[in-house]
C-alpha cells in the first residue's frame, strides 16, 4: 500500500482515471457481504454511477423539506420520553454522547429516508440485526474476506434477514397493503438503467441497506464530536442558542419547528459542522486499487525527475484526508476547535469550502450530475471525486 498525503497526493488516488484506480476492487471484499450483491462495489463503475443517481432522485429539496418535520418530531419525542427532558425539566443529566446520538440518528433516519415501516420495526431485534452487520465491517475482512468465524456467520444471516425485510416492505406496497410515501423505497422502486433493465425489488432492499449503514457512523460520530466540544465551550453553546432563538423564537419564550429552508440561516450551525468535520474526519483512509502503473509526479515523490516513483499495478494506494485537514502549515492553530474559522470570508476555511463545494473548482458529471471535482482542496471529509 503506497500512502499519498497532503492535497496533491489525494489528487492522486481519488482523481485518478477509473482506468487506473477502483474503488470497487479495493471495497467489494468489505462491502457486498454487508449490503448485498448487485449494489455499490458489487457493480460495474457506470451502474454504481447510476445508482448513485436513483439515490440522489430521494434527496430533491422538495423531498428534504418533507423529511423536516419527521425528524423533529423524532428528535423531540426522544428527548422527552427517552432521556426525560422537557422544558420543565430540562436536566441535569449525565448521558453517554455516542450511545444517544446513534440512537437518535437510526430514529430519525428511520422515519424520513427509509420510511415509515421501517421506523416502526425499529426494535430489540432489528438493533441486533443492525449490530451483526455492523460488525461485518472489519479490518480482518481485507484480506481474509471468506475464514469461518462467528462474525462473519451472523453477518450473512443478518444480511439475509435484513434484506427480506426490505423486500416484504415492498411486496405490501406493491399489493396495497400499505400506503407508500415518499420515500426511499418509493423513489428506487421506479428506477430504470439506461439499458432499460429495472431495479429489481432484491437490488432495492440492498441500497437501502447500504444507505442505512453508510448513513449512521458518519452522522452519529460527528454529531457526538459536537457534544463534547460545546461541553468544553460554554460560549459556543450560548452563541448558537442566541443564534436559534433568533430563527425559532417565539415571543412567549416557546420554539417553532426547524424547517429545512431555515436550516440554510443557521450559520453558526453549518460552522460548528465543518469544523467537527475538519478536526474529527468522518473517512480515516480511502482506499483504490491500481489497475495500471501510477507514475508519481516528481514533485509528490523526489525533486529528481528520474527518480520519480511508480506505484506497481496490484498494489493499492491510500488516501487520507483527514491529514491535510489537521496540517499546521495550511490551517491556523490547525489542532484547535473554531468554528468561527469557518465565518471569516478571506480565511483558509472560505477557500478550501469554496475548493470543495465547486465555487472555485472544475466541474464534473461522473454519472449522477454536476459536482466539484474537489480533488486538490485540503478540506474534503467525505473524499473527492466520482465516489465522494
Amino acid at each position: 500500500m503506497t500512502v499519498a498525503l497532503g492535497p496533491k497526493g489525494n489528487n492522486l488516488s481519488l482523481g485518478g482515471k477509473v482506468s487506473q484506480v477502483s474503488a470497487e476492487d479495493a471495497y467489494t471484499h468489505l462491502t457486498t457481504p454487508v449490503f448485498g450483491k448487485g449494489v455499490v462495489y458489487d457493480c460495474p463503475n457506470d451502474l454504481l454511477m447510476q445508482q448513485k443517481k436513483f439515490i440522489k432522485h430521494g434527496l430533491t429539496t422538495e423531498a428534504l423539506s418533507s423529511y423536516a418535520p419527521l425528524m423533529y418530531k423524532e428528535a423531540t419525542d426522544f428527548f422527552e420520553h427517552e432521556l426525560g427532558l422537557t422544558p420543565a425539566t430540562p436536566g441535569p443529566k449525565k448521558l453517554e454522547a455516542l450511545k444517544i446520538m446513534s440512537e437518535l440518528i437510526i430514529l430519525t433516519a428511520g422515519r424520513s429516508l427509509q420510511g415509515k415501516e421501517v421506523r416502526a420495526s425499529l426494535n430489540a431485534r432489528f438493533a441486533s440485526l443492525y449490530e451483526d452487520l455492523d460488525g461485518g465491517f472489519t479490518p480482518l475482512n481485507f484480506m481474509f474476506p471468506n475464514l469461518p468465524l462467528p462474525s462473519y456467520r451472523r453477518r450473512d444471516r443478518a444480511q439475509k434477514e435484513m434484506s427480506d425485510f426490505y423486500l416484504d416492505i415492498i411486496r405490501k406496497r406493491r399489493e396495497g397493503e400499505t400506503e407508500p410515501e415518499h420515500d426511499m423505497i418509493s423513489v428506487l422502486s421506479g428506477c430504470v438503467y439506461r439499458d432499460g433493465t429495472p431495479l429489481t425489488d432484491r437490488d432495492v432492499s440492498h441500497m437501502m441497506i447500504a444507505i442505512l449503514m453508510a448513513g449512521q457512523h458518519t452522522s452519529s460520530a460527528t454529531s457526538s464530536w459536537i457534544l463534547l466540544h460545546l461541553a468544553h465551550r460554554p460560549d459556543v453553546v450560548e452563541a448558537l442558542y442566541e443564534e436559534q432563538k433568533k430563527l425559532f423564537g417565539n415571543q412567549d419564550g416557546t420554539f417553532r419547528e426547524v424547517t429545512y429552508e431555515s436550516t440554510k440561516q443557521m450559520t453558526l450551525m453549518e460552522a460548528i459542522i465543518r469544523e467537527t468535520l475538519r478536526l474529527h474526519a468522518p473517512i480515516h483512509s480511502i482506499y483504490r486499487k491500481v489497475l495500471s502503473d501510477i507514475p508519481v509526479p516528481a514533485s509528490l515523490s523526489s525533486p529528481s525527475e528520474s527518480s520519480a516513483y511508480v506505484i506497481p499495478e496490484g498494489h493499492f494506494i491510500v488516501a487520507a484526508p483527514g491529514v491535510s485537514q489537521m496540517d499546521p502549515l495550511i490551517w491556523p492553530d490547525a489542532k484547535t476547535w473554531n468554528p468561527y474559522r469557518w465565518l471569516d470570508e478571506k480565511g483558509v476555511a472560505a477557500s478550501a469550502k469554496e475548493q470543495y463545494s465547486g465555487a472555485t473548482s472544475e466541474q464534473v458529471d461522473y454519472g449522477f450530475g454536476q459536482v466539484s471535482k474537489g480533488t486538490e482542496s485540503p478540506y474534503q471529509p467525505f473524499g473527492a471525486g466520482r465516489h465522494r
